[in-house]
């Protein structure tokens, strides 16, 4: 800028992004280019945000569960009680209500059980209650493999981006931080504000870092797209690229040709750009230096291990369990010294 101010050149050998500031003081001729600077990211996965052993049911279907079981327990629980009046049998520890409620919540998780009840009724009832069992176990289980292979899909604009659990970069490019801190857009501001900022210099890197930390999940990256696009291409699965998605925080300027201001120049450039776009040589150009946004092919993807973030919730369910039961045997501990 300085050079075609003070006149020491007539045109600038590489683009010069048109904004309002420049154009007093400079002519801008042949758009070469819009660059497309995106937030890149990766969908985060239903457990991050979700327990996926709720979601296979809805919630009619999880009141209809407990309701049944409901009813099959007092089945048992009358069949313990004729047990007792019409054979005139006292209560063991093979017959008690303790020993019930262990059989109900057995067939429920699919296991089996030793009790054998003596009125016909009753295994009547233990066997239409493992029926009941056995399918749901086997559709909660083939929707927790869907489950498994799907993404939340919860990210869909910058103010989810801002509260979300997510992380932000960008390309160590100068006007990065510049458009970031001239936005008047709230959303923006608000993202520069509490994702970028506080993170200092470690928020501007390389595209191959950057990239990588997309990939790895959780990780928001502002990058040109060529070099984002092909990165992505050469280290990404298919079930990682189908899982990307893209917003745009602000728009970029177009990039064009700089002139001085009032120059001779201006119109036989002008007509070259021109012939250039007519002949097709700027689309052959950008096919070439620019590729396309990768191809997701739902049909390649293949089998993904279970992540230890996806079976976090059973290890709290059995984590809360033992210490429930700690807490149960001092109670019985107490209760049995006094």
């Amino acid at each position: 800028m300085g050079y075609l101010q003070r006149e020491e050149i007539d045109v600038t050998a590489t683009g010069l992004m048109m904004n309002v500031d420049r154009m007093p003081y400079v002519d801008f001729v042949g758009d070469i280019l819009v660059l497309r600077s995106p937030l890149i990211f990766r969908q985060p996965g239903l457990s991050s945000v979700s327990n996926l052993f709720v979601l296979p049911f809805r919630k009619t279907v999880w009141i209809s569960i407990v309701v049944v079981t409901f009813l099959y327990s007092m089945v048992l629980f009358l069949n313990l009680f004729l047990k007792m009046r019409l054979f005139r049998l006292k209560e063991t520890d093979d017959s008690s209500v303790a020993e019930i409620l262990s059989v109900i919540m057995a067939y429920v998780c699919g296991q089996g059980t030793g009790l054998e009840l003596r009125p016909g009724t009753g295994r009547i009832t233990l066997c239409i209650l493992s029926m009941f069992c056995f399918f749901l176990s086997v559709s909660f289980s083939a929707k927790i493999v869907a489950l498994l292979h799907s993404s939340a899909h919860t990210i869909k604009s910058l103010s989810d981006l801002t509260h979300g659990p997510m992380s932000v970069g960008m390309q160590n490019v100068v006007y990065n931080k510049h458009f970031f801190s001239i936005s008047k857009d709230k959303e923006v501001s608000e993202l520069f504000q509490k994702k970028i900022l506080p993170q200092g210099e470690k928020a501007i890197m390389k595209p191959d870092i950057g990239i990588k930390k997309v990939k790895d999940g959780l990780y928001a990256y502002k990058v040109e797209t060529p070099w984002a696009y092909t990165l992505v291409t050469r280290t990404f699965e298919d079930k990682e690229k189908c899982d990307l998605d893209e917003l745009h925080p602000f728009k970029m300027p177009t990039v064009a040709v700089g002139l001085q201001e009032k120059s001779g120049y201006k119109e036989p450039i002008a007509r070259s750009f021109s012939r250039i776009v007519e002949t097709g040589l700027k689309q052959r150009t950008m096919n070439l230096y620019y590729p396309q946004k990768p191809f997701c092919n739902l049909h390649n993807i293949g089998y993904s291990s279970v992540k230890l973030t996806d079976f976090k919730p059973a290890l709290d369910f059995v984590l809360y369990g033992l210490v429930f039961s700690f807490i149960l045997l001092l109670f019985e501990l107490l209760y049995t010294t006094r």
